[in-house]
């Protein structure tokens, strides 16, 4: 990923995420941590499975997700494909990735 701050994630190609830090104003509102997206290279599978930049990651499968490697270890042990809870603007929407 060129340019992009945060850490990519492995099993979402062209997506970066950065942790939502303890004292921010978002941590409140998710009453505990979550992600949000950095980055994302048009056209890649991120992309196109339909994240974009500043969508507020909370949950994978309906687990609560709140640092990096909590994300990225339940894409792993998600075989048959993940729903990703998430937050843009006002909605709350999920994204299935099979």
């Amino acid at each position: 990923m060129a340019g992009g701050h945060g850490q990519a994630v492995a099993l979402l190609q062209g997506m970066a995420v950065v942790e939502i830090e303890r004292g921010s104003p978002l941590f409140q509102r998710l009453q505990g941590g979550g992600l949000v997206v950095s980055a994302v290279e048009p056209g890649s599978r991120a992309f196109q499975a339909g994240f974009r930049p500043g969508d507020i990651i909370y949950a994978v499968n309906r687990r609560r997700v709140q640092s990096v490697a909590e994300f990225q270890a339940a894409l792993k042990g998600a075989e048959r494909g993940y729903a990703v809870s998430l937050l843009r603007g006002d909605f709350s929407i999920t994204i299935i990735v099979r």
